[in-house]
């Protein structure tokens, strides 16, 4: 599942987006817990994958397929 994180991270960056900045466009006041997802500390809810996906600008089932696509390499 670390992979998620991976995965968070490469978006996340691909979109330009700061930990802060992904975090607040989540409605978040700290992007402690961005940072414990991408570290795999801490594993997103179904829900949280979804949102995630909204604030990247990705449909959730493409988040999950890179992940998918990560744990096969």
């Amino acid at each position: 599942m670390k992979n998620f994180g991976t995965v968070l991270r490469n978006k996340r960056r691909e979109k330009g987006f700061s930990q802060e900045a992904l975090a607040e466009r989540l409605g978040m006041n700290s992007h402690s817990h961005i940072c414990r997802l991408e570290s795999g500390q801490m594993f997103p809810t179904l829900e949280m994958v979804f949102k995630l996906a909204e604030a990247l600008e990705i449909k959730a089932w493409e988040l999950i397929k890179l992940v998918e696509e990560k744990e096969q390499n």
